[in-house]
């Protein structure tokens, strides 16, 4: 019970977040941060390791992906040389990125960014954020430790292991298979998630107005109010929603 309380409690500070995003939504869209060490994207390739990815996007696309390659690579739709060209910086292993120069109006700027890491550092990354304005989030064949995305409408796809996941969206869905999941928190207002992950038990809580839970496959589920239990119940999973429904059932990959 302790445990439920616990992500109970996350489930709620995901929601104050959520709160945060769409007030930040509403100030123009000006992206800050301290850029004295950033450099103008283009495409971008390094052998440094990588160990954590913290991104940064207004509009359009992120992709994150792992790949089989011995070096790093990142790009976008847009030719570098202005202002509006993506910003990074690769130290002590974390890999930042942002979408153009500090101080620059971003809310018009719709880019794809592909962001490929060799499979190695790809399956032992120790964090992957991403927190973006209405941008579709698409992050594959990668193994984190923790993953954060934070979004207002735009869509959040991920296959791969995450360990503890939160994904706080306004109006975006999520599509998520994953393995070695301890703990996931999704809270939206609206948006649907459709969950498959790789377990031999969970315990999911169902919070909010009129969200509900549906389970698809051979999962013998005991309810008890919002509180639902399969197998060894190792996995928390904490469902936030108003209005959104969630799948669920056991992936096989």
């Amino acid at each position: 019970m302790k445990k439920i309380k616990k992500y109970t409690a996350l489930a709620l500070a995901a929601l104050l977040l959520l709160a945060s995003l769409t007030l930040l939504s509403s100030c123009g869209g000006t992206v800050r941060y301290d850029d004295a060490d950033y450099k103008t994207g283009g495409l971008i390739s390094d052998s440094e390791t990588v160990k954590a990815i913290e991104i940064v996007w207004q509009s359009g696309e992120v992709k994150v992906e792992g790949v089989l390659t011995d070096k790093l690579f990142v790009m976008e739709d847009r030719l570098p040389g202005d202002d509006l060209a993506l910003r990074y910086r690769l130290k002590d292993g974390v890999l930042s990125i942002y979408p153009c120069a500090s101080g620059e109006n971003a809310a018009r700027l719709e880019k794809k960014l592909i962001v490929q890491i060799p499979y190695a550092m790809a399956n032992a990354l120790e964090r992957v954020t991403v927190t973006t304005d209405s941008a579709d989030v698409e992050c594959s064949l990668l193994t984190t430790a923790a993953l954060t995305v934070t979004t207002d409408s735009g869509d959040v796809s991920y296959m791969g292991g995450a360990k503890d996941a939160t994904v706080t969206t306004v109006s975006g869905e999520l599509d998520m298979q994953a393995s070695g999941v301890d703990a996931l928190c999704f809270t939206s207002v609206s948006g649907d998630a459709d969950v498959a992950i790789q377990t031999a038990g969970f315990k999911a809580v169902m919070n909010g107005g009129s969200g509900e839970i549906n389970f698809d496959g051979p999962i013998s589920v005991h309810q008890s109010a919002n509180i639902y239990s399969y197998g060894d119940q190792k996995s928390t999973l904490v469902f936030t929603t108003k209005s959104g429904e969630v799948e669920l059932s056991l992936w096989k990959s």
